[in-house]
């Protein structure tokens, strides 16, 4: 059984922005032996900041797509808002 690991934006974009970089290592090294996840608000907010942040590379989202796809990243649906609601109320 391979070991779930969600990502953030943050290690997504710093992957595609330096291929010699820890974040790109690990997701390209590690993607037989780990399920990587992200949350559709993720992939949601990595585009946001690509548009923002690095609109004159455009190629970068298309390479996120690729990303996606090579390194098997399952993306989830966001949970529903009752229940981070009640998660965030548990744990306060």
């Amino acid at each position: 059984m391979q070991n779930r690991v969600f990502l953030d934006s943050s290690i997504l974009i710093t992957a595609l922005l330096s291929q010699r970089g820890g974040s790109f290592h690990i997701i390209t090294r590690l993607k037989d032996d780990c399920q990587f996840q992200i949350s559709s608000y993720v992939l949601e907010e990595t585009i946001r900041v690509l548009d923002e942040k690095f609109s004159l590379r455009q190629e970068l989202k298309s390479y996120l797509f690729i990303l996606l796809g090579l390194a098997k990243i399952q993306i989830l649906s966001n949970p529903p808002k009752a229940m981070i609601k009640k998660t965030c109320q548990n744990h306060k």
